[in-house]
């Protein structure tokens, strides 16, 4: 009985949060082919590679056999480096095959309290939330990871995707909040077009790992597809970003530690 108080009320918790919730930026990126990502909107920043409309929606990446690169994105609008709390949703298409069992440098995917490195200065550094190649696995793998100004770099947690295809469509949404501690949650979530859940991954940074939290700020998008045979980039439509409210915050870690419990049984 306590545990389904417990429950009642962080779903009322949440349900609070989320009916406060304020849609800041949505984008299907519709335009002409061929339009850099920063002619179609100035709020963009290309920080590496290659980023252009294609067909509608934003193709990051190359389709050139050997014109390869780390292609990096940034959401630069004013006000956005103050970003505490907040939703990134948007549909994601790979022609990359990350349910391989070989050794890749390769990911894709969003970062979370990003910025553009001051060394590597094609590179974002931030939370990343993406798809990413390991040794010894023939799944897919959605990663929340920590990367650092300089390249240091620490994988927070994962789950496998064995629903995940190549060359189709999902949904990837992530969220962040700074708690009250100063810790920081990061919470991710991939959904084939149906709406249903392949899979979800939840991780809590203390800084115990690289000295320090990382400070809120923007998002971006990355498609490294460095050191890939030809035309493999990733696709990106109907983007939403949502302010998560106070109260969502306290949910987001409530959720989170569900997660992990429903793990460990």
């Amino acid at each position: 009985m306590l545990k389904k108080k417990l429950f009642m009320m962080v779903v009322g918790i949440v349900i609070a949060g989320y009916a406060n919730a304020s849609i800041i930026y949505t984008d299907d990126f519709t335009g002409t082919d061929g339009t850099s990502l920063t002619a179609y909107n100035s709020d963009w920043t290309i920080v590496g590679g290659k980023a252009q409309l294609e067909n509608n929606v934003l193709n990051l990446g190359t389709q050139i056999t050997g014109d390869d690169a780390d292609n990096n994105v940034l959401f630069t609008p004013a006000g956005s480096n103050t970003w505490e709390n907040y939703t990134v949703s948007v549909d994601i298409l790979s022609t990359r095959n990350f349910a391989t069992s070989s050794s890749s440098t390769l990911y894709t995917g969003i970062i979370l309290y990003a910025a553009a490195e001051t060394e590597q200065t094609d590179r974002l550094w931030g939370y990343q939330v993406r798809l990413l190649d390991k040794t010894g696995t023939s799944q897919a793998r959605l990663y929340i990871g920590k990367r650092t100004d300089g390249g240091g770099a620490w994988d927070l947690g994962y789950i496998n995707l064995p629903g995940w295809a190549v060359n189709t469509w999902f949904n990837l949404e992530a969220s962040i909040a700074t708690n009250s501690d100063h810790s920081v949650s990061i919470s991710a979530a991939m959904r084939d077009i149906n709406g249903n859940v392949i899979g979800e991954v939840f991780a809590v940074d203390d800084g115990s790992l690289g000295g320090r939290v990382l400070e809120a700020n923007t998002f971006g998008f990355n498609s490294a597809m460095s050191y890939s045979a030809a035309d493999y980039h990733t696709e990106f439509d109907n983007l939403e970003v949502t302010v998560i409210p106070e109260p969502a915050t306290i949910g987001l870690l409530v959720m989170g530690s569900a997660l992990l419990l429903r793990k460990k049984r």
